[in-house]
This record gives C-alpha cells, sequence and structure tokens, in this order.
C-alpha cells in the first residue's frame, strides 16, 4: 500500500467518504493530480469501494487494514498527532466513535469514557488539576461536573471542550487531556440550555516594533493573522481559546534573563465580540 493509497483508505473509513477536493487539501497537490489517485485507487479497489458522484465511499462492513482502525485513531490522538495525512481528518471532524479499544494507559481510558459521554450526551464527574487551583501547597482538587460537547487541537495539545457546571454563565472551556487526574460518566442531571461551541472573538494586534521584517511575517504567516489597518492585525479565536491564546501571545511574563527574546509579540491588543460567527 502506497502511503497515498492509505491517506485514501483512512479518509474513506473515518469520515465515510473522500473526493479529490479532500486529497488536494491533505497532500498539498493540485486537483487534476488528486483525481487521478482517486480514479487509480478505485480501479485497484472496485470490489470495495464505489463512486457516488464525485465521491468515492467504501461498501458497507468492509473490512480496512489495520493502521487505519479506530484502535489506530485513539491512539494517535493519545500522542497528539494531529495531521489529516496520519489521522486522514481535519481539525473541524475529530471524531466521535465507538471504540472497543483494550489499551492499559489512563490516557486511552479516559478518551474512551468521553467519547462515550459525548454520545450519550451524559455529564462527566471528572478530577482535573488546574494551573491555579491551590490556594496553598496542601490544598486538593475537588471532583467537578462538567458536560463534554467535542475534543479540539489546539496549539500543539488536544483539548477536551466542555461545559463546566460550576460557572453558571455556561461558559464553554477548553481542558487539556493530559491534565484528568480521574474522569467517570455522572448519573447527575446536568445538560447546559444553550450551547453556542462557534462564538468567536477578535484579537486586534499591534507587533513589537523590534521584530525585523522577516520575523514579524513569520509571525504573520504563524497565527494566520489579518490586515486590520495600517498598523494592526486581527485574528478571530473560538471564545474557548480565549485563555490559552492569551497565555502563550499576549503573556507580559518576561524571558529568563540570558534570553535574547523580543518580548512580548504584541504591544497592544483590543478584544471584540463577533456577533453569530459561525465555522
Amino acid at each position: 500500500m502506497t502511503p497515498q493509497e492509505e491517506i485514501i483508505w483512512k479518509r474513506l473509513y473515518r469520515n465515510g467518504s473522500i473526493c479529490s477536493n479532500d486529497l488536494e487539501k491533505i497532500l498539498k497537490i493540485t486537483n487534476v493530480h488528486a483525481s487521478r489517485l482517486i480514479k487509480s485507487f478505485l480501479e485497484k479497489n472496485s470490489d470495495k469501494v464505489f463512486k457516488k458522484g464525485r465521491f468515492l465511499i467504501l461498501f458497507p462492513q468492509e473490512k480496512v487494514p489495520n493502521s487505519i482502525s479506530e484502535a489506530s485513531l485513539i491512539n494517535q490522538i493519545t500522542f497528539s498527532y494531529n495531521n489529516p495525512i496520519t489521522t486522514g481528518l481535519f481539525d473541524s471532524e475529530i471524531p466521535i466513535v465507538e471504540s472497543s479499544v483494550f489499551y492499559h494507559k489512563k490516557l486511552d481510558k479516559f478518551l474512551i469514557t468521553i467519547i462515550k459521554a459525548i454520545k450519550k450526551s451524559k455529564p462527566l464527574e471528572v478530577i482535573y488539576v488546574s494551573l491555579t487551583y491551590r490556594n496553598s501547597i496542601d490544598e486538593k482538587e475537588k471532583p467537578r461536573i462538567i458536560f463534554p460537547i467535542s475534543f479540539k487541537f489546539f496549539d500543539g495539545f488536544w483539548y477536551l471542550i466542555a461545559v463546566d457546571k460550576k460557572d453558571e454563565s455556561e461558559k464553554i472551556k477548553m481542558f487539556s487531556l493530559n491534565r484528568f487526574y480521574h474522569i467517570e460518566i455522572s448519573d447527575e442531571k446536568f445538560k447546559p440550555k444553550n450551547i453556542n461551541d462557534k462564538q468567536k472573538i477578535r484579537f486586534l494586534l499591534t507587533l513589537n516594533s523590534a521584530f525585523t521584517t522577516e520575523q514579524k511575517n513569520i509571525i504573520i504567516n504563524e497565527l494566520d493573522l489579518k490586515k486590520y489597518d495600517n498598523t494592526q492585525y486581527y485574528i478571530d479565536v473560538f471564545e474557548y481559546e480565549k485563555f490559552s491564546f492569551q497565555r502563550k501571545y499576549l503573556s507580559n511574563e518576561k524571558p529568563s534573563l540570558n534570553s535574547n527574546s523580543i518580548y512580548p509579540f504584541f504591544t497592544s491588543y483590543q478584544e471584540q465580540d463577533i456577533k453569530n460567527s459561525w465555522i
């Protein structure tokens, strides 16, 4: 199996179908090249897949290679792999799948429990070690009830998007998967009334003038900043990403005394609400 064929398999099995546009985005090739790869794949696997319109679709109950299975996908999420070439899925398509995987590592069990809770619309009782929870060195984190919504890959790490019951505003938050100490499905009756996980906020940003033009361009491309006016750029982030974004890019924390780094990235910023922002 070629690497391109494996990607097509992953996309077929995990998303249900594939077209040349998908392959074009994943492999960053021309649509013509992508169409040829899909045509070749169909010719080789006409007993396993069929064409419907511009999509290839997997025959029901068709077996797939072990490297494409749900077990493999759970494992990839565990180790924070989030490249469509590896998973066959884009960020917005992180799956909610039933899994019969029997791993012994804690995080794998947590993932399976979270997935079940999402599918059944059940709350979770968790112990989550936050960065700021301690008032004293001996204080222990207490269990909390959260309502899980989906997984999110952000800034190189996997997070759980959920609503915390103790927050009366029912604001959606991001919980880092590697800081859960305990997770189990709860029998408590808790389901947020209005879940809007598409709401975004906009940051207007002024880059530090100490950066060279080349350095500014790297930051602009890295964060995919958009031009706002002659001095400012903007970026739209989901409301639940706000804390993580601010902590990484808008913090006034100084680098070490021996560091030659320029800080902060942005010398000023403004925050704006975006109404009815949907992806």
